[in-house]
């Protein structure tokens, strides 16, 4: 079994992940290639993995929620000003998260990115990293994935016309 490592931007292997069962189909959509594993399989490989999402996973929180682009290449745009995005993220049980950050266009820089863990019985929020856009953060807080108890999730600060992010990553180990 490979362990799939996913690149980012331009040297990105397009992959499709679905469950089937106890099983795992990993579709490569550049090569065509299609390999079966289980979980188990997947988490017992160890090392460094990473999460990744295109732009367009992320959506606009507010005011507009209508004033964004998602373009074709994966990229999502703020039409106006002031405009915040969120986006959720699934990391497997247990995931330890090394780093993170949030990738865009040079005029996003200026704004800052945020990963939150969301308390699912109380809907108290706490802090993990933070960051501008580019910019990593190693030094995360609450580090352990618990899905039994939280939910993961980016959201941004205001967004001007015409900025853009590009996508996210998240390195992590098990």
């Amino acid at each position: 079994m490979a362990v799939i490592e996913k690149k980012f931007p331009s040297e990105m292997d397009h992959h499709e992940i679905v469950i089937v069962g106890d099983k795992l189909m990993i579709h490569n959509l550049s090569t065509g290639k299609t390999e079966w594993c289980t979980v188990a399989e997947l988490l017992a490989a160890g090392g460094t993995k990473y999460w990744s999402c295109l732009g367009i996973h992320f959506d606009a929180k507010n005011p507009d929620t209508d004033a964004v682009l998602k373009s074709t290449d994966g990229a999502i745009q703020a039409e106006a000003d002031n405009i915040f995005f969120v986006a959720p993220v699934f990391l497997p049980n247990g995931a330890v998260i090394t780093a993170a950050k949030v990738f865009g266009d040079v005029p996003a820089e200026a704004e800052t990115w945020n990963l939150y863990r969301l308390t699912l019985s109380t809907g108290a929020v706490g802090i993990m990293g933070t960051g501008n856009i580019n910019t990593e953060d190693t030094t995360i807080l609450l580090a352990t994935v618990d899905n039994s108890l939280y939910s993961y999730y980016f959201n941004t600060t205001s967004f001007d016309t015409g900025d853009e992010i590009w996508g996210a990553r998240i390195t992590y180990t098990i």
